[in-house]
């Protein structure tokens, strides 16, 4: 018990000063490549996931509680989003589609589904963006400080074997394998929801799905009001 007092009253002391910043040595990722479907030996074809310090994963998960449970609270995310958000999960988002679809067949109606998936979504992140984002959901100016030490200043370097590359500053995007990397990405998306003015829309953190279901005497129209969603979506990108 001894021992743990040792370790937890410096450590708890630690936390108390990086309140307001992180320190810079925890900001510093090896990156690792996890294969994806095609050439491994393409990097196009791999996912860059990062690891980091153990200390800034504790630092970041006792963040991502304080703001998960702010977004919660505080209806902030859209009803239409199934990722990062409690009781909800890929079935949920899976399940309400398709009762939707079911819903439609039902009333003697054509469903049109489009799916969506961000290229590279987590590596495109505006931190500028991200960051006027996060002062309309009304954080504090602490917390607003806080999170722009977290994205200010990161670097990533790739180790292959006993090799290092150079650490190169990350300008862009929330790292992959971080604590707080998809909450922040969620938080960056969740406006794209409400774009489209014809359909309805579902959405798992980067993976959406843009739908509509009419009668088969209003084709053309129902094509025309996708293809304008699409445009604005596009707008937004």
């Amino acid at each position: 018990m001894d021992d743990v007092r040792t370790l937890l009253d410096p450590t708890s002391s630690l936390f108390v000063v990086i309140i307001t910043s992180i320190n810079v040595v925890w900001k510093i990722a090896e990156v690792v490549c996890v294969p994806k479907d095609g050439d491994i030996g393409n990097p196009c074809d791999n996912r860059p996931i990062s690891l980091l310090p153990v200390l800034s994963k504790v630092n970041e998960r006792l963040a991502h509680k304080q703001f998960v449970t702010f977004l919660d609270h505080n209806d902030k995310l859209s009803q239409f989003q199934s990722g990062n958000c409690k009781c909800h999960s890929t079935q949920m988002a899976l399940l309400s589609v398709t009762d939707e679809l079911l819903k439609a067949m039902d009333e003697k109606k054509i469903s049109l589904l489009v799916p969506m998936d961000m290229s590279k979504a987590f590596d495109s992140v505006n931190h500028a963006i991200l960051l006027s984002k996060l002062r309309n959901l009304g954080l504090s100016p602490s917390a607003l400080e806080w999170f722009n030490s977290y994205l200010k200043g990161m670097y990533q370097h790739v180790q292959i074997g006993n090799i290092v590359s150079q650490s190169l500053p990350l300008d862009y995007g929330v790292p992959q394998g971080s604590i707080l990397g998809p909450v922040l990405f969620t938080v960056y998306i969740n406006d794209l929801l409400s774009v489209p003015e014809h359909r309805q829309t579902a959405c798992y953190v980067d993976d959406s799905k843009l739908y509509l279901k009419f009668k088969t005497s209003v084709l053309s129209d129902a094509i025309s009001a996708v293809n304008s969603d699409l445009r604005e979506i596009c707008r937004w990108c």
